[in-house]
């Protein structure tokens, strides 16, 4: 992922964003067309904090003013709502605020070192990480048409996230809202929500992705990416496969 770094005192700042300008055409009787842009933008401030690293981070996004409340067209995609009704056939716009969270690690032993992520809207530690943070897909202008089957919560208000890494291997536990935001895309998603919901996460070598959520889904997942050998060359070979399973739980209880 490409990015701009800076050094600001102690801490170091690193920035990125995309945008792609779209006339997207679906055909047949379930498709539409619309312009519009698809975007996002993020921060990331870190600096070192008693025996450990601090973390602070931000994503956001415009595409509740350049796609609309009701997203652009994606014959077979669906998830999330508007007005009420789930939306088929469409991608909905990504919620101005993406990420808004601090993470903190710090060795503990040898090799060894714990994690507490906090985050009023943020990402849990359920099935892998969210397209536009996937090499694979970053440079997609659309979203993949399993983004709800793998990803759906990468905007999730309210996570509380712990984990234990070594050089090789990462498990995390995430408490969270198990709620899928709403079609206000520019606020903060917390009436009636609660941390109701939870998950771990079991990552190899940061390619490999294992997970339980409460909902009984696991998931396993992994990526790779081979650069160029041209030199001078930004291209190269990335690729995801993901795979899952849902079972039905019993919530009354």
């Amino acid at each position: 992922m490409h990015a701009a770094h800076y050094m600001l005192g102690r801490w170091t700042l690193m920035l990125h964003g995309q945008g792609y300008f779209q006339y997207d055409w679906q055909g047949g009787s379930r498709g539409s067309s619309q312009l519009g842009v698809v975007n996002w933008a993020m921060a990331v401030a870190t600096r070192p904090l008693g025996a450990g690293q601090l973390q602070l981070r931000a994503m956001l996004s415009a595409e509740p003013w350049t796609i609309g409340s009701r997203g652009y067209p994606l014959l077979l995609q669906s998830g999330e709502s508007y007005r009420g009704a789930a939306l088929h056939d469409r991608q909905h716009p990504h919620d101005l605020f993406m990420e808004l969270a601090a993470l903190y690690e710090r060795p503990v032993a040898r090799n060894v070192g714990l994690s507490l992520y906090l985050a009023p809207v943020a990402e849990p530690a359920v099935g892998p990480v969210a397209f536009p943070h996937r090499p694979s897909a970053a440079a997609d202008p659309l979203a993949p048409i399993s983004h709800h089957w793998q990803d759906g919560t990468h905007i999730t208000f309210g996570v509380v996230t712990v984990g234990v890494f070594t050089g090789a291997v990462k498990l995390e536990a995430s408490w969270f809202n198990g709620r899928e935001p709403d079609d206000h895309r520019t606020g903060f998603d917390y009436a009636g929500g609660r941390l109701d919901s939870y998950g771990a996460r079991l990552g190899a070598l940061r390619d490999s992705l294992r997970e339980w959520a409460r909902a009984g889904r696991s998931t396993l997942s992994r990526r790779a990416s081979r650069p160029s050998t041209v030199a001078a060359r930004r291209s190269g070979w990335r690729s995801t496969f993901a795979c899952g399973r849902w079972a039905l739980v019993d919530t009354s209880r």
